[in-house]
C-alpha cells in the first residue's frame, strides 16, 4: 500500500525534472538618455603637415657676419619657423580645449 503514494511522488517527480517548460525571451527598446562622445574633426589647415617655406641654413661660428650659427636671413628664418610653430601649437592647444 506504501508502495503506491511513493510510485506516484517518484513519477510527479521524473516527469517534472524532464519535462522544462520554454525560457520566456521578452524583448523590449528602452530609450536611455546618455551623452555620447562624438569625434571631432580639426581644421584643415592644422591637419595637415606643416611645411615651411624656406629652412634656415647653419654656417660656421668663424663666419664673417654669423651670430648664433646663422647669418641675418638665416636667423630670420629660423624665428619666423620658431613663431609658426608656436602659434600651431597654440592653435592645436585651443582646438582640443574646446568641449
Amino acid at each position: 500500500m506504501a508502495r503506491i503514494p511513493i510510485l506516484l511522488i517518484l513519477a510527479v517527480v521524473t516527469t517534472a525534472c524532464v519535462s522544462t517548460p520554454e525560457p520566456l525571451v521578452v524583448t523590449e527598446t528602452v530609450e536611455v538618455k546618455v551623452p555620447v562622445y562624438q569625434v571631432r574633426e580639426a581644421p584643415e589647415w592644422l591637419a595637415k603637415p606643416y611645411q615651411p617655406g624656406a629652412l634656415p641654413v647653419f654656417i660656421a661660428p668663424t663666419a664673417p657676419g654669423a651670430t648664433v650659427g646663422l647669418d641675418a636671413e638665416g636667423a630670420r628664418l629660423l624665428r619666423e619657423l620658431i613663431r609658426n610653430l608656436h602659434e600651431r601649437d597654440k592653435a592645436w592647444r585651443e582646438w582640443a580645449a574646446v568641449e
